[in-house]
């Protein structure tokens, strides 16, 4: 970090290299290897990325930060399989060439503060970013140039209260699918996901300097969605007619792939309350309050006449005209109505150190784990309390004891509805991952 008579000048760099494997086992049997084809990904992630950033150091009703960055990542992968017992990379769709994920990403960025007058002031910012990406077979690259902003204006009520309100968008960047997949009628690239986000809010320190409240009502809308979707197809890339590879029992003739496409739009409004109060310092109490509402707009369709990646669904609540589905009233994942959260501390003196026993305490309304909301998705609204104590010294000796889901309640992690053949059938499976159950641990460690 640089620092000049007005401008403050920071540099960051960063580069890591990540191995990791998978293997979903999905007949349950107690042999290890799935003895029906399970499947699994191994991944090698080689990234780096650097920024520098200007920042303002003068007097004046005017403050700004600017800089630059740059993002570029290499991902080599392929799927995984079983065969004979052995886990391997299957050569008909387990990318065996090794063609990498590529994703390159550079962006000029600049924020600026006005003040109006001693309690009010107007802040406006913008980015410019131009993504490129590759994916397996190097059929149909990807490339977007997109440019951000955020409005918002602050105004001191008092010396100890601000309300709030702005005005902003974003993107999630889109990107190109497998060469294999787009064969089979997969859509060559996805488009950008934008949202277009306003929030009001207000934010107070009260009861002298103990107890903070925030507030904040907001309505997120996205537009051209991405949706995960897992199709099944014919083996041959010549063949669309499914049902009919389906039939004839041999499961050879069908393979389930994964893909991207843009669904539609979707929106979201909600009201989030916290409250954090440290009246010395020994308690800390944080709670949080949230209220969601999040579900696909109307319009929301995917499949074309080409891939139905919901095919053994059927007409699903009337939802299915030829190969398309539409989503359009289901929740995203993970979007509870209601959720509520309380976090307890408190810290006192014991045995040359300081002791610090603490809660943690959620509670969720009911949600969905996938975007097609099925009732074998559903999470069920449940509680989640870890318990936690731990002894530090000044010597920099940790001492931790804690239970993590005292309630031992089963909950999904994440669901994926998939496409797949069964004895001449076409159907959805519903693949599940779970939290871990109830965790009773202990841990050493030592700071020097």
């Amino acid at each position: 970090k640089l620092a000049g008579d007005a401008v403050d000048t920071k540099v960051t760099l960063n580069y890591s290299k990540l191995s990791g494997s998978q293997y979903y086992d999905s007949d349950y049997t107690p042999g290890g290897t799935d003895l029906v084809g399970g499947f699994g990904r191994q991944d090698d992630h080689e990234t780096m990325s650097a920024e520098v950033q200007f920042t303002s150091n003068g007097d004046g009703p005017l403050s700004w930060v600017a800089g630059a960055y740059y993002f570029d990542q290499e991902a080599d992968w392929e799927w995984l399989s079983s065969s004979n017992g052995q886990i391997l990379v299957p050569q008909s769709w387990g990318n065996p060439n090794h063609d990498p994920h590529t994703t390159e990403s550079t962006a000029i960025f600049s924020q600026a503060t006005y003040d109006l007058s001693d309690n009010s002031r107007v802040i406006g910012g913008l980015r410019m970013n131009d993504d490129e990406k590759t994916f397996t077979g190097n059929i149909a690259d990807w490339s977007d140039d997109s440019v951000t902003y955020k409005a918002a204006y602050e105004r001191d009520l008092d010396e100890n209260t601000m309300a709030y309100a702005s005005y902003s968008t974003g993107i999630r960047t889109g990107g190109a699918n497998d060469a294999r997949t787009i064969a089979r009628g997969a859509p060559e690239n996805y488009d950008n996901e934008e949202v277009v986000s306003m929030e009001i809010g207000y934010k107070a320190v009260l009861n002298d300097n103990t107890l903070v409240l925030n507030i904040a009502a907001y309505s997120n809308e996205y537009s051209d969605v991405k949706a995960q979707l897992f199709a099944l197809a014919c083996t041959d890339p010549a063949n669309n007619d499914v049902s009919a590879c389906a039939s004839t029992g041999d499961p050879s003739d069908t393979t389930t792939f994964e893909y991207y496409q843009n669904g539609g739009d979707s929106t979201t409004t909600g009201l989030e309350v916290e409250l954090q109060y440290a009246p010395d310092d020994k308690l800390n109490v944080t709670a949080n309050l949230a209220y969601t509402d999040a579900e696909f707009d109307s319009d929301f369709v995917v499949g074309n006449n080409l891939i139905n990646p919901l095919f053994g669904l059927g007409d699903y609540q009337g939802r299915q005209t030829g190969n398309t589905f539409n989503m359009g009233g289901m929740s995203p994942a993970f979007a509870p109505e209601l959720a509520a959260s309380v976090t307890a501390s408190y810290s006192y003196e014991l045995f040359g150190g300081t002791m610090t026993p603490s809660i943690l305490f959620n509670w969720l309304d009911d949600y969905y784990t996938f975007d097609v909301n099925l009732p074998e998705t559903l999470q069920e609204s449940h509680t989640k309390t870890d318990l936690r104590v731990a002894w530090k010294n000044g010597n920099g000796l940790t001492l931790e004891g804690f239970i993590m889901n005292l309630e031992d309640e089963a909950v999904l992690a994440r669901t994926v509805v998939h496409s797949q053949e069964v004895a001449g059938t076409a159907i959805n499976s519903v693949q599940a991952n779970w939290n871990p159950p109830q965790t009773i641990g202990f841990s050493v460690g030592l700071e020097f």
